[in-house]
């Protein structure tokens, strides 16, 4: 399934979610949050849409207040330091965007902080929470079974104690658009971590921060920014510190031969899903038959992985690691690391240099696009191989010169840990262009899809099932429509909307009757 069946299934829930709007449907706040479900696993060739996200605005505008309110920070804190509350849907202990909501909590000294979790269901990682005690920081867990309103109303309520609101929300979080649609009150910005993806946001943030100069064009393209801004810098939450490491003694520790050659990746199982012609255990198969005593460690991918050829898996040279929690050990076993593709885990790449010491080898292919993005730190020191065989010409290469690509590895990490230094003072000039904002959510325009080559490519990596999701998102009637005008659409094969209709129909026949409408 590519952008124009990703397309047709946004557009489908749309039209339910109008019919839903007519008849003012109680159900109609849940049906926004899981067509913006759809369009972010589903990419439809828009990053963000006023067809869908002013619909909870105009619901937020008419929400009434709660009583309900959580003093903003510590009492010695208040007038000699501004406060910032952080709105985030979800934490966990893998993936960037936890971590750099706590590395914000963490280096900016200058603001006491509050963090505001709308839906978590799991257990609070424990490294992050020993980190947001030591900076005092004020967190509230909404119930996650309270309905998105009252949620919404809590969320509205605290935020009246604050200087400004950062949201680090998942793109289908509805809650903070409800909570802030109404004009005045503190700034609200968006820290635009779901760079790849549609998210809903933009109508009630002042500004959007990206993490990159790539994702910030994109924002000013697709987001309807208001304003935005850059804030660089890396996930990894402990201070980077200049040390010697020891490679031999790392790679022994870990059950590895201290005299032979070890590479490196770290990413989501996804990130590596085949696509575009991008294969990465297809290129990591050749890798190890090219070089024999080379060990090639994946973070993120789980031994029993379907991503991996069965035949590979045999390779005992091949280490399927899963999530690794702190996967610093691995990285200082590493002589290279490997960019993983085709989808990039930038922060990831960069902690295994800046905790390492591995060489960074990017993603072989020509130009920049969203899933091969230049980065600078890198590009000064290394070059991006055009095809996979240039890639696994210098894979080699860099391996067979231990010598030098050690010490090109030690330069730039010693310019990733400089930067990391300066991580804090980025807050001062980023909270001047913040705090002169005047709270004005409003209306975004209605989109329709973008065909580039970004938005087919982000379609690719994740291709959905057009009728599974249609079955599970539309009442029967507005299935029934969908499914036919799929499959004369070329979107979904005959037998299976037949199938998917026919079973839709009789549970509708021997269970407890549906609506229809």
């Amino acid at each position: 399934m590519g952008l124009a069946a990703h397309s047709f299934l946004y557009e489908s829930l749309l039209r339910d979610l109008q019919r839903r709007q007519k008849r003012a449907d109680p159900s109609l706040l849940a049906f926004v949050e899981k067509t913006a479900w759809a369009a972010y696993h589903a990419h439809s060739g828009r990053f963000a849409d006023g067809a869908l996200e002013n619909v909870a605005l105009r619901m937020g505008m008419q929400l009434t207040d709660s009583d309900l309110v959580l003093p903003a920070a510590k009492n010695g804190d208040r007038g000699t330091k501004s406060r910032t509350l952080h709105v985030v849907s979800e934490v966990a202990p893998t993936g960037g965007h936890s971590r750099i909501l706590t590395k914000w909590i963490q280096r900016d000294l200058s603001s006491s902080h509050a963090i505001v979790i709308t839906r978590q269901k799991d257990r609070l990682p424990e490294f992050l929470q020993r980190i947001w005690v030591e900076r005092e920081a004020v967190v509230t867990l909404l119930n996650p079974n309270d309905s998105l309103s009252d949620r919404a109303r809590r969320l509205r309520s605290i935020s009246t104690g604050f200087d400004r609101v950062i949201l680090h929300q998942h793109p289908d979080d509805s809650v903070p658009v409800l909570a802030y649609a109404k004009p005045g009150g503190c700034p609200v910005v968006m820290f635009n971590h779901a760079h790849f993806w549609f998210s809903m946001g933009s109508t009630v943030s002042d500004l959007i921060v990206n993490t990159m100069p790539y994702f910030q064009g994109v924002t000013q393209r697709h987001r309807f920014p208001r304003a935005t801004a850059l804030l660089s810098g890396w996930p990894g939450l402990e201070p980077l510190r200049w040390g010697d490491i020891d490679k031999n003694a790392a790679k022994e520790r870990l059950g590895l031969p201290a005299n032979q050659p070890v590479v490196l990746t770290i990413a989501s199982a996804h990130y590596f899903k085949p696509m575009a012609g991008y294969d990465f255990f297809r290129t990591a198969a050749k890798l190890l038959d090219r070089k024999r005593e080379l060990h090639l460690l994946v973070v993120g991918v789980p031994a029993d992985s379907l991503l991996v050829p069965e035949k590979l898996k045999q390779n005992q040279r091949l280490h399927l690691l899963g999530p690794v929690v702190d996967p610093r050990p691995y990285y200082e076993a590493a002589d290279v690391s490997l960019e993983s593709f085709p989808m990039s885990s930038m922060g990831g790449f960069c902690e295994t240099v800046a905790y390492g010491e591995a060489f960074p080898v990017q993603t072989y292919g020509p130009g920049e696009n969203i899933l091969r993005l230049n980065q600078r730190i890198f590009d000064q020191h290394s070059r991006r191989a055009e095809t996979e065989e240039e890639y696994l010409t210098d894979i080699c290469a860099l391996l067979e010169s231990k010598s030098s690509t050690r010490e090109k590895a030690a330069m730039i990490r010693k310019v990733i840990i400089g930067e990391d230094a300066l991580f804090g003072d980025q807050f001062s000039s980023l909270y001047r262009q913040i705090d002169a904002l005047k709270h004005t959510p409003g209306e975004i325009p209605a989109t329709d899809c973008c065909d580039e080559e970004d938005n087919r490519l982000l379609a690719l990596l994740d291709p959905q099932p057009i009728g599974r999701v249609l079955e599970q998102l539309l009442p029967l009637r507005p299935a029934l429509v969908a499914h036919a005008q799929a499959v004369a659409r070329g979107h979904e094969p005959v037998h299976e909307a037949v199938g998917r209709i026919g079973r839709r129909f009789l549970r509708s026949v021997f269970t407890k009757p549906v609506s229809v409408y």
